[in-house]
């Protein structure tokens, strides 16, 4: 599935380029690790598979764990992932992206209920992780998690999920033509791109152009878990845009590297892909 949002800009002589339109930064956390054995490791690089749909458990065993799980999603799923305290009391759950860092939504029990957080996936397979810890550092003990995964709900048909919309509006009343933040992109391109629709300035933009020999670096703004695909024109208002490549991202700022010798007054073109 195609998406709508993409932004153009050229590339001429003096190596200056002209950006245009809008997508996303997403706060980063640092990671956690403990120096105590146990059940499930502590970050992304040792985490522990869930499969969708299957429980299973842990415990947090000292004061400061935390159990990383990683689970796949895929193009236009919606993902619901619970953590109920079986003897933890309090528990906390982030959803982290793709490079294990940035945090995508979090959630907390109170007391003995469950921690539970939605996510909706606009873009391809990826791996996802899940942090388990207590709330406070001195919360102990044992737990169960399940991913449960189904379609994106949008029952009022207006193109974005509603856990989305739910979590950025706290309602179902923006039918996605507005722009909340007046960042001149709509809450519909902000779903789309993964950009928060509440911040002035998150949105998807070119950061950085060079020339490196014969290499020209791209490197723009990008959501975690997203797809974009890179295309070029020499006449932005006639010419078939060619495509060069399809570069994944895992975070927030996306390189493409582009070895190709092409003209000056060339015109790059970056859109969100599936």
């Amino acid at each position: 599935m195609k998406r709508a949002v993409k932004l153009h800009f050229r590339r001429n002589t003096a190596g200056s380029f002209l950006a245009c339109f809008a997508a996303s930064c997403l706060a980063a956390v640092t990671g956690f690790a403990d120096a105590f054995p146990d059940d499930h490791g502590d970050d992304a690089g040792s985490s522990t598979p869930l499969a969708i749909g299957v429980p299973d458990g842990g415990n947090i065993e000292q004061f400061i764990d935390h159990d990383f799980w990683q689970f796949a999603v895929q193009d236009d799923k919606q993902y619901t992932v619970t953590v109920t305290p079986t003897t933890l009391d309090d528990g906390a759950i982030r959803l982290l992206g793709p490079d294990g860092i940035v945090v995508l939504v979090e959630s907390n029990s109170v007391g003995t209920g469950a921690a539970t957080v939605e996510y909706a996936h606009l873009s391809g397979p990826f791996t996802l992780y899940v942090d388990v810890g207590g709330f406070v550092e001195f919360t102990t003990g044992a737990y169960n998690i399940e991913i449960l995964e189904g379609p994106i709900a949008d029952v009022d048909f207006d193109g974005m999920a509603d856990v989305w919309e739910q979590q950025n509006f706290g309602n179902l009343g923006r039918d996605g033509s507005g722009d909340m933040d007046g960042d001149q992109v709509t809450d519909l391109g902000e779903y789309l791109a993964g950009t928060n629709p509440n911040l002035v300035g998150d949105s998807l933009v070119v950061t950085e152009f060079e020339e490196i020999g014969p290499q020209r670096h791209l490197t723009w703004r990008s959501a975690p878990a997203r797809y974009y695909d890179i295309a070029i024109c020499h006449d932005i208002g006639g010419s078939a845009w060619v495509p060069i490549g399809t570069k994944s991202s895992t975070s927030t700022r996306t390189t493409f590297v582009d070895n190709a010798p092409i003209p000056s007054n060339t015109f790059y073109r970056v859109e969100l892909s599936p």
